[in-house]
């Protein structure tokens, strides 16, 4: 009785939570309905804004959550320079895009060329009879690289615009390393390396001041072409070559100096630059907020606007920066990653090979229904079945506290929550990858591509459907043959009725 006693205790609690989660989930619906406004995360009619509170960069290096958590500091912004000039191609021929906002408030810059390539997608905006604002407090190398290609270039009357150009510093410790009685020991093949000289000489040998000078000379006089060609009227020289001259003639004001150099157009406030978006655009009539306007930001636009696959698959490593050991993730040349991709890219044609023989008939190895009762088991039911002994050691003695029982299920639940989404990530990764390359296959047979073929490098159901693919394209391509052989001879409209 005292064991049945304990399992109705548990059924009327956890009625007693389900009542309670449901009153929960009414009335937040009911808030939800009470106060509806437009989801920042959709496509709206108006502008589309390109906040840039980060840097621009070839590859994303992905967030690890726990290493952002140790750090205490939220991680730097990144934005894929491919992605901001798609979403700048298809604003200039979406007629849901009326003007394009750059608020590079917080931006931090990026590569010359990666920057170049985004102003020209900006002028293919402007082509297209869309005005482009750009607004920040202070303007640097790269943001005024990038915002030269706008149509207006508003400062903040607080701020301005300054020029520092390439270049830098770097610390050489040849004498410190002789003081501190040190062995610098370099190896180098040839006779000229500039990347040991910090460790033999205390300053720049010639030849290095000369290579860098020529290297940092291109960048500047690149980025000078640049922007005067953006910007015909902007005074470069009077900027760069008096600075103190050039603030002093503008009351020692850099947005006045900015603007009589014409590296901007306006200065205004924040909320002058937003009132003048609405001019454009309209105001939004969602928001009760001022100078509230219709807008779409970069993410959103982005799924919206994602562009169909078409033909083969490119692969692609991107090293930017030095080349590291260890298996350095995305965003960074890791010497272990690098040849992992590239022994992986290397041996799917083997796996293929192995595979394009005969017409497979039933799976070869574990099956895609074994595959993810395994995963499942291993994410999932491995760690609930220690929860459900757990909870039946706990009704059948009394050696286990509550608060040794809660301890216990919350570690068991973060381990399903964190371990079981961890493995049906790779789940539906490799379920997904074969059907995404069919998928791709067969938009390519709709187009009349016939005879269209994928290669074999699953061997269980989802390569069945794979090989079965082929046989259907090889099918088709066949029938297309004889269908246009059999019409030279009897004619289409005979050889149509004849083979369907």
């Amino acid at each position: 009785m005292k064991f049945a006693g304990r399992v109705w205790r548990l059924l009327v609690g956890i009625k007693d939570g389900l009542v309670l989660a449901f009153m929960l989930l009414f009335f937040f619906a009911l808030y939800a309905v009470l106060t509806a406004r437009p989801s920042p995360a959709q496509v709206r009619e108006g502008a589309l804004v390109l906040a840039l509170d980060g840097v621009v960069v070839e590859e994303r290096t992905p967030i690890d959550p726990f290493q952002a958590l140790l750090s205490g500091s939220a991680p730097i912004g990144e934005y894929q320079a491919r992605d901001l000039v798609r979403a700048l191609d298809t604003a200039a021929r979406d007629e849901r895009i009326t003007a394009v906002v750059l608020d590079l408030d917080s931006f931090l810059g990026g590569g010359q060329v990666h920057l170049q390539d985004i102003g020209e997608a900006i002028d293919r905006v402007r082509a297209a009879d869309k005005p482009v604002l750009s607004f920040a407090t202070a303007y640097a190398d790269d943001a005024l690289l990038l915002a030269s290609h706008a149509s207006e270039i508003w400062v903040d009357p607080l701020g301005g615009a300054a020029i520092a150009g390439p270049g830098g510093g770097n610390l050489y410790f040849g004498e410190l390393l002789k003081n501190l009685d040190v062995n610098a020991r370099v190896y180098r093949v040839g006779e000229y390396k500039s990347a040991v000289e910090p460790y033999l000489r205390n300053t720049m040998s010639e030849e290095a001041r000369e290579n860098y000078s020529a290297l940092y000379g291109a960048l500047w006089g690149e980025w000078q072409a640049h922007v005067k060609k953006a910007r015909p009227k902007a005074n470069i020289a009077l900027a760069t070559t008096d600075p103190q001259a050039w603030l002093a003639a503008s009351g020692g004001d850099p947005a006045t100096a900015a603007l009589a150099a014409g590296l901007v157009d306006k200065l205004g406030s924040r909320d002058e630059f937003e009132a003048r978006v609405v001019e454009l655009v309209g105001a939004d009539d969602w928001s009760s907020e001022r100078n509230a306007y219709p807008a779409t930001d970069l993410d959103p636009w982005l799924e919206d606007t994602e562009p169909a696959a078409q033909g083969g698959a490119i692969g692609v490593v991107t090293i930017a920066g030095e080349i590291v050991d260890g298996d350095a993730g995305p965003g960074t040349a890791g010497g272990t990653r690098i040849a992992y991709l590239l022994d992986e890219f290397a041996m799917r044609p083997i796996a293929a090979r192995a595979l394009r023989g005969a017409v497979m008939k039933r799976p070869r190895g574990l099956g895609a229904a074994t595959r993810v009762l395994m995963f499942w088991w291993l994410g999932t039911g491995a760690p609930v079945v220690g929860l459900v002994v757990v909870g039946i050691l706990a009704l059948s003695t009394d050696q286990l506290t509550l608060s040794e029982l809660a301890v216990v299920t919350l570690i068991i639940g973060t381990v399903v929550l964190f371990f079981g989404f961890f493995v049906m990530w790779l789940t539906s990764r490799a379920v997904v990858q074969p059907m995404t390359g069919v998928t791709e296959a067969m938009r390519r047979v709709e187009r009349g591509e016939f005879g269209t073929t994928i290669e074999v490098f699953d061997g269980s159901e989802l390569g069945m459907l794979q090989s079965g693919f082929n046989q259907m394209s090889t099918g088709l391509l066949e029938r297309e043959r004889l269908r246009d052989a059999f019409g030279r001879h009897v004619g289409r409209d005979v050889a149509e009725a004849a083979l369907d």
